[in-house]
């Protein structure tokens, strides 16, 4: 069983040989134009197509030679994502070939090799794991804590509909936290169990739910061009989840290692009449006093809008146990990629 799931794929295969005006992929295209009828823009249009449990992935072609192909591949293949498989080029392979059945224009194996398609480019993975809380009043106490204290590089946690964020708008890569049971109950689209599971699993697949934390990692194209095509997802996972930081109010106040920051001294002072009980909002009024707050919290980890000296309650230090990580999936509800397909495709 995985310990990390591939929740999000979009990828690309691109032909490297092909006749001069041959076209093999179209996917139609959207086209703008001024009131004489000339062309302003042209891009290229997007094509969903429904697998055996509701779910759909999308296809567009780019150019007439290249097909990307984009969605979550657990929901498309076992009608749920709340476990699954960590084999990302294998669950793009067979997603785009059962595809085919509905009439996407995925290519078949012996095309795929006849035709000379390089190694498929990956531009979007959602790389995720699961923690398990006693019930979800635990975890959602946690989701608010952590919206609370957490930070990253990119800033301060989003807290959204009881979904904790790190870089929501980043290009690069970004964190989110949320329950899983309050994502299957929802009414929106996409996020319900399929209808195609039947009642008695949807009720083990809910029980399973209860309690439990998703915590789900985005890499875009600038981080997974630093990737080779296969790495390690827990090491890469973990990677970025320790970039997430929290404030350091309840640790010893070194004022020795503030020295040796970039703070100027204004800053520095600031620190130390926090660290003797002032309220720095009497100080710094307005916007300025939450631009002072960022710079040094961003810097030393200490957070000036709270006490000093408070109880650090940082969850990721003392609330998350190694033994509730990656609760066991359902043996018969975790589909794992066929390995006949990859073969059959070139990519081991």
């Amino acid at each position: 069983m995985s310990l990390i799931m591939c929740d999000w794929v979009t990828a690309s295969i691109s032909r490297v040989r092909h006749a001069e005006g041959s076209r093999i992929f179209d996917t139609g295209a959207f086209i703008n134009v001024d009131p004489d009828g000339s062309i302003i823009k042209q891009f290229a249009g997007r094509i969903f197509h429904e697998g055996s449990f509701d779910n759909k992935v999308s296809f567009r072609a780019p150019t007439p030679n290249q097909l990307e192909m984009s969605g979550n591949p657990a929901k498309f293949l076992q009608g749920h994502n709340l476990f699954g498989s960590d084999d990302y080029v294998g669950l793009f392979l067979e997603t785009g070939f059962n595809a085919r059945r509905y009439g996407a224009q995925f290519p078949g194996p012996q095309t795929f090799i006849a035709n000379q398609f390089p190694e498929p480019k990956f531009t979007r993975l959602d790389l995720t794991r699961n923690y398990k809380f006693s019930n979800d009043q635990e975890a959602r106490a946690w989701l608010r804590n952590t919206a609370a204290k957490g930070h990253a590089k990119s800033g301060s946690a989003l807290l959204a509909s009881d979904t904790v964020y790190f870089g929501k708008k980043s290009t690069r890569w970004s964190f989110k936290m949320y329950l899983k049971s309050d994502e299957i109950k929802s009414k929106k689209k996409g996020h319900e169990l399929s209808s195609k599971i039947s009642k008695p699993d949807q009720n083990l697949l809910r029980d399973w739910s209860e309690g439990v934390v998703r915590f789900e990692l985005t890499l875009r194209r600038p981080e997974l061009e630093k990737l080779p095509i296969s790495f390690d997802f827990l090491e890469v996972w973990e990677n970025y989840f320790q970039r997430i930081n929290f404030n350091k109010n309840g640790e010893v106040f070194d004022m020795t290692m503030i020295e040796e920051l970039n703070l100027t001294p204004a800053k520095k002072t600031a620190l130390m009449s926090w660290s003797m009980g002032v309220d720095l909002r009497q100080i710094f009024k307005g916007n300025h006093f939450y631009k002072v707050r960022r710079e040094i919290l961003d810097l030393t980890g200490f957070d000036i809008s709270e006490k000093f000296g408070a109880e650090d309650l940082s969850p990721l230090r003392v609330a998350l146990k190694d033994e509730n990580w990656d609760p066991k999936p359902i043996d018969h509800l975790f589909h794992v990629p066929d390995q006949k397909i990859k073969e059959a495709y070139g990519l081991k």
